[in-house]
């Protein structure tokens, strides 16, 4: 599968958005809950930020929701060959962009994440929350045209309820190539720091299971076309805020 670009409605309103710092959308001071759907959400979307955080000193948990094992149904790997490779990669990409305390692997079936933590996972991120100093959260959009991260969105939503944390900040994947609008009480925001471009150019790179032919023996798994990754490589990160920076 390949995905086409289109010249949706968040990037027709990111013309006039306004430019975001750090602090805007993370918050001045403490650490980042990253609550990534699928392995490559985090650098394809939120990249730059996340070595921002990480070029200031301030600590990162990445909350993996779905094993991303659905993008390819491979022979030669299995699906739990190409979970553990995926995981890899997300790894290597999160090195990249300069590391993390904490990864917790949730490991939600790929496409079937749920909208809802259980008491467990909201224990289980209550202790990443204090032994880290997490005072802000990040996640996909819920406006997003992908079931996990539509579902991932309301699943962070209620986390953040149920530790006390501000909203969490949403960054769009698919829904910049959709005409969905933004929510109710959401602000669109962008964020751009040229000097990192590189660093997420490396990170993108990393998920190489979804970037290049890298599973030949399925012909219909995802890789994301070249005009896509360079999207993503070059274009300002986006942001939906619960509140106007």
């Amino acid at each position: 599968m390949v995905t086409p670009l289109a010249r949706g409605r968040l990037l027709r309103l990111a013309a006039s958005a306004p430019w975001a710092t750090v602090e805007d959308i993370a918050g001045p001071q403490g650490g980042l809950l990253v609550v990534s759907p699928h392995p490559d959400d985090e650098s394809l979307a939120m990249g730059s930020l996340l070595a921002s955080i990480r070029a200031a000193g301030r600590p990162v948990v990445l909350a993996l929701l779905t094993d991303g094992g659905g993008s390819h149904s491979s022979p030669r790997l299995g699906r739990s060959g190409l979970v553990r490779l995926r995981q890899r990669e997300l790894r290597e990409a999160l090195r990249r962009l300069g590391g993390a305390e904490e990864i917790i692997v949730l490991g939600h079936p790929d496409q079937m994440a749920p909208q809802e933590p259980t008491s467990s996972e909201i224990a289980q991120l209550s202790r990443a929350v204090t032994a880290h100093g997490i005072t802000r959260v990040l996640t996909c959009w819920r406006g997003d045209p992908h079931v996990d991260h539509h579902a991932g969105s309301l699943w962070t939503e209620r986390l953040c309820h149920a530790l006390a944390l501000p909203p969490a900040a949403e960054a769009p994947v698919w829904g910049r190539f959709t005409d969905t609008p933004p929510a109710p009480g959401q602000h669109l925001v962008r964020f751009e720091r040229k000097e990192l471009l590189a660093v997420k150019r490396q990170a993108i790179s990393a998920h190489r299971s979804q970037m290049t032919a890298l599973i030949p023996d399925d012909p219909e798994g995802f890789v994301m076309s070249s005009d896509t990754r360079a999207h993503f490589s070059e274009h300002p990160e986006l942001y939906l805020l619960r509140a106007a920076p």
